[in-house]
């Protein structure tokens, strides 16, 4: 695998040299391997750019690339040439946009010129992420992080707080000088409170106009580790609540037939925040947007002990808000009937997001 990794890496940077012989333009690049369209970050800066300098080239090219080296390795081809695509765009570019962990941003060899920013494609970092994982990795999983160059040649990247820039100068392998406290446009998004969809949720499950309050289940994925759903689902009190659940697309099989459960994958995460009255999640960063939207959040972490050995937690929920974690089920559902004190959840958003004014995107 090394081996064919550094062979692939040549190939690549021989290329990439024959590309940078051209001039730079007033370009900037968005690259994306998290989503197959322009995530609400990209868009909403991209509209900010072509308001403050409508002569700069934009080129954004998105396409989820999976994680599984198998699953990789069947779309080869599809994958090489996105991968080209991106690399002639970033040999003429002066500024690259990245939202998570890009092949040709880390393993080539760019001009001193251009600048890349890393905005990450999340709202904080309660899990570990970027090189902050690969420590806990088998030996294979190091050497291949390394043989990838996983996140290195980045210029900046974007923190929401002091406190999340130190959690991404560790992830990116930055300098603290070198994270800039602006925070992300998806901040402007909840502070305006677009994600307002709460009617539209409503009318698409009539069943939830009873007058019950509503709790929003949304985990985070777990790659080959379906949620543990059916356990919370049995001690759930249907007779005071509606359940929702948001499972990520990749893990549909771990629903649990239930004509009391209501699914939902029409709306997005932050679309079914807007009519939640309590949410369950676990180490998502949901839970800061609930909180942002002050929202009363638990944490359902029935697995943190092996979360905190892989991938690791930059936050932990039973260590910072035992009233409103547990790992198990019965206790979430006491605590949502018994609302926890919520003023430590406060005290940390304030100190872990404190971007939340509405500027992100102009910043």
């Amino acid at each position: 695998m090394i081996i064919l990794i550094t062979i692939g890496k040549l190939i690549l940077r021989i290329l990439y040299a024959l590309m940078k012989l051209r001039p730079c333009r007033d370009r900037i690049v968005f690259l994306s391997r998290q989503y197959d369209q322009p995530s609400l970050d990209f868009v909403r800066l991209i509209a900010e750019i072509r308001e403050m300098s409508p002569a700069t080239e934009i080129l954004c090219l998105c396409m989820r690339m999976e994680k599984d080296p198998d699953a990789f390795m069947a779309k080869r081809w599809k994958n090489l040439f996105f991968t080209l695509r991106q690399m002639k765009a970033l040999a003429g570019a002066r500024t690259a946009v990245v939202d998570g962990y890009s092949i040709p941003i880390s393993i080539l060899r760019h001009k001193k010129s251009l600048s890349v920013i890393q905005i990450w494609h999340a709202v904080g970092a309660i899990k570990k992420a970027g090189l902050q994982t690969i420590g806990g990795k088998e030996a294979s999983g190091r050497r291949v992080a390394r043989a990838m160059r996983m996140h290195a040649n980045y210029t900046w990247a974007v923190s929401a707080s002091r406190a999340t820039a130190d959690i991404y100068a560790e992830a990116f392998g930055l300098e603290p000088d070198h994270i800039a406290l602006t925070g992300t446009p998806h901040l402007d998004y909840l502070f305006r409170r677009e994600n307002d969809r709460a009617e539209d949720i409503r009318d698409r499950h009539p069943q939830m106009s009873d007058g019950r309050k509503l709790v929003a289940y949304i985990p985070t994925y777990r790659e080959g580790s379906p949620t543990e759903l059916k356990a919370f689902l049995d001690v759930f009190d249907y007779s005071r609540y509606h359940l929702l659940v948001r499972l990520h697309p990749k893990e549909a099989d771990a629903r649990v037939r239930d004509r009391r459960v209501i699914y939902d994958d029409e709306f997005s995460a932050d679309e079914i925040l807007s009519a939640a009255d309590f949410v369950v999640t676990d180490y998502s960063s949901v839970a800061l947007v609930a909180g942002l939207l002050d929202i009363p959040v638990f944490y359902y972490v029935y697995d943190i002990d092996t979360y905190r050995e892989s991938p690791g937690l930059n936050i932990d929920p039973i260590a910072l808000f035992p009233g409103c974690a547990s790992k198990d089920p019965k206790e979430i559902m006491s605590m949502i009937d018994a609302p926890c004190d919520r003023e430590a959840q406060r005290t940390f958003l304030r100190e872990y997001v404190s971007c939340f004014y509405g500027d992100c995107t102009r910043r």
